[in-house]
């Protein structure tokens, strides 16, 4: 059941470094997240989370456009 719970909940990564995003959804596919969207700014973070509707969302306070702060 948890696996199945991981493949299927959509999580957000958003942060306006690549390469910290990259290095944060390896470590969710390690532990098994599969479902894994990424966003550059907080723009894109409110588009994608009205659309998609994540189970998850991480962020930082630091975005472009609307802060993690902001949109939390």
């Amino acid at each position: 059941m948890a696996e199945r719970l991981k493949q299927n909940k959509l999580i957000v990564i958003a942060d306006p470094n690549a390469q910290t995003r990259g290095l944060v959804a390896d470590v969710l596919r390690g532990a098994g997240f599969q479902n894994i969207m990424h966003c550059r700014d907080g723009k894109q973070l409110l588009e994608r989370t009205e659309e998609f509707a994540p189970y998850i969302v991480i962020t930082t306070s630091r975005l472009p456009e609307i802060s993690g702060l902001d949109f939390t």
